[in-house]
This record gives structure tokens, C-alpha cells and sequence, in this order.
């Protein structure tokens, strides 16, 4: 016969009522949370009149870091509806300023979004340098 009247409440949880607060073991320790390499240096900017293996595409958001080893990095995000079909190629672009970007990129993901758009997210990492960042805006 089913329970009629009021819900029953259901046990606390097994780590009591401090699961809310971020109750910790005593095994744990800030040393485990974070990681040795720390980033430096971020910059986030659009590239407009962007081309990728020689194939025309709307802008790209740019995000350029050191690493704790001072080794720059960057990594370009592009929505489109024609995705490249390149796995590796030439980025380049302009930034709002006026200088002229370029570097070599390999494809790190492709999501293909829901629905009529057919919008795809296209990652791409950077191998080496983005030439023309430390260049005066022109």
C-alpha cells in the first residue's frame, strides 16, 4: 500500500550536512587542486577578414599565453556554417588595430551545433608563433 499523507524526507547524505560547504578530508590539501604550470600573459582579441588553408571564413576569437616556462602559445575559435575541411593550415588574419597575423594551426575540434543553422564551432591550436602580434598597430 503506497505512503499517503505527507513525503517522507529522505536520510542525510553520507558525508553529513557539510557535503553543501566543501567539507574536506584531511587527506586533502591545496596541493592537490592546482597544477604546476600557470598561464601569463593572456590576451583575447577578434581577427577579422580571416582565412584558414586558404579558404575564406568569418572572424575568429584569438587567445594568445605564456607558460610557466615562458613558451607562447595560442589557440583561434571560428563559428561557421562551412567548416574547413583542412586538419592543418595557415590562419590569418587582421586585428581591430590593423596588424596583419599569421601562423600555422592544426584543427583541435570540430562541434557541430543542433538545428536548422548547422553552426559549427571549429578549435584550432597553434603550432609555433603568431607572427605579427609584437608588430605597432598599423
Amino acid at each position: 500500500m503506497p505512503h499517503v499523507g505527507r513525503p517522507q524526507r529522505s536520510p542525510a547524505p553520507a558525508a553529513g550536512f557539510r557535503w553543501y560547504a566543501g567539507h574536506r578530508r584531511p587527506s586533502q590539501t591545496r596541493a592537490g587542486w592546482y597544477r604546476g604550470d600557470v598561464t601569463s600573459h593572456h590576451r583575447r582579441f577578434a581577427l577579422l577578414d580571416v582565412t584558414f588553408g586558404g579558404v575564406s571564413l568569418p572572424g575568429a576569437t584569438v587567445d594568445c599565453w605564456d607558460d610557466s616556462k615562458g613558451r607562447s602559445h595560442w589557440s583561434a575559435r571560428i563559428v561557421t556554417r562551412i567548416g574547413p575541411a583542412l586538419d592543418e593550415g595557415e590562419l590569418t588574419g587582421r586585428t581591430a588595430d590593423g596588424r596583419s597575423l599569421t601562423g600555422h594551426a592544426i584543427v583541435a575540434d570540430r562541434q557541430i551545433g543542433a538545428g536548422g543553422r548547422r553552426e559549427t564551432l571549429v578549435e584550432l591550436h597553434g603550432s609555433g608563433d603568431l607572427q605579427g602580434l609584437g608588430d605597432p598597430p598599423g
